[in-house]
Order: structure tokens, then C-alpha cells, then sequence
């Protein structure tokens, strides 16, 4: 069998445990609600399902500017591309809190993980070309990938989730 990435077990963000699942739901009915882009809901479920094992959620903005300088997190990980969650607004939410991480793709929006922000960061729009540039080897808006990286929002709110579905997936 292969190691997982980073050394160590497979770490899936999924709550396993069906009361704890649905105590941090009826928790999150009274936490601050942020709709989650594409993007951010892909990088939820690829979390929750372990792939991006040994992360333990989002990151801040040193580690994405790292990953795309050098493929690689302050703590030396080899990582090739970043998982951001990023909004258009981020006044109403403080460091230290629990956000509610709201599926935009289900109808009424239902909750997918819980989030503790860590860190909320700003990227300037020069940060937001360069990363594009990395990930996707142009900066050109007409590319679909660039257009939806540049759509996502410049305030990076990064820290540790706690998955509670899938999604539709």
C-alpha cells in the first residue's frame, strides 16, 4: 500500500461519530453563515474525504504564496497547488471564531463543516494574478480555471474544519 502524503495515517475531516455530527450541526444554526464558492465547496469535500490528508483545513495566505513560489508550506510539506477559502467580504467575522460553511450548490444552502478561523488575510490583486499564473501556467482571464481563481475573493479565511457531508457527491 502507498504512505500517505506527508507520513502518518489517512486523516478525513468527515465527523465520523453521527451525535457528534449532528450536535455541531444544531451548533452551527447560531454560528455566522459563509457561503462557500466552487472552488473552497471542492476543497470541503476533498477534505472531508482525506485526500488532501495531512492537512487540517484551509490555508493562510503564507502557505497558498508558498506552495506557489516553491510548492511547499512553512513547514516544508510539498504541496503543489493552494486550498483556500476565499470571500468577497470577511467584515463581520473575527479571528478565533466558528463560522458555518454553507454549500452553495443544494437548495437552501445547508451547512457542509464548520470552520475555525485561524487567520482572516487579504490578497492584493497582484498576489491573486501571480497564484493564478503558478497554479494554472497563465494569467489569461479567458481560461476558465484563472477566471474562477480570480472570481473567489480576496480575503483568505484559513484554519481547521470539521466536515459534516459530502454534498451531493
Amino acid at each position: 500500500m502507498i504512505n500517505v502524503h506527508g507520513g502518518g495515517e489517512l486523516a478525513p475531516l468527515l465527523v465520523g461519530n453521527v451525535e457528534r455530527r449532528i450536535e455541531l450541526a444544531a451548533e452551527a444554526e447560531t454560528m455566522p453563515k459563509v457561503l462557500l464558492n466552487t472552488n473552497a465547496l471542492a476543497n470541503v469535500v476533498m477534505l472531508g474525504a482525506g485526500y488532501f490528508t495531512p492537512l487540517s483545513g484551509f490555508m493562510n495566505k503564507m502557505d497558498s504564496l508558498g506552495v506557489c513560489q516553491s510548492m511547499l508550506t512553512k513547514d516544508g510539506l510539498f504541496w503543489p497547488v493552494p486550498i483556500m477559502n476565499c470571500v468577497d467580504d470577511a467584515s463581520a467575522l473575527k479571528v478565533g471564531q466558528k463560522i458555518a460553511l454553507c454549500d452553495p450548490h443544494m437548495p437552501e444552502h445547508p451547512v457542509i463543516a464548520i470552520q475555525t478561523l485561524e487567520a482572516i488575510d487579504t490578497f492584493t490583486e497582484s498576489e491573486m494574478y501571480s497564484m493564478a499564473e503558478s497554479v494554472f501556467a497563465t494569467s489569461d482571464i479567458e481560461h476558465p480555471g484563472v477566471k474562477s481563481f480570480l472570481q473567489q475573493g480576496r480575503y483568505c479565511l484559513s484554519g481547521p474544519c470539521q466536515v459534516l457531508n459530502l454534498s451531493y457527491f
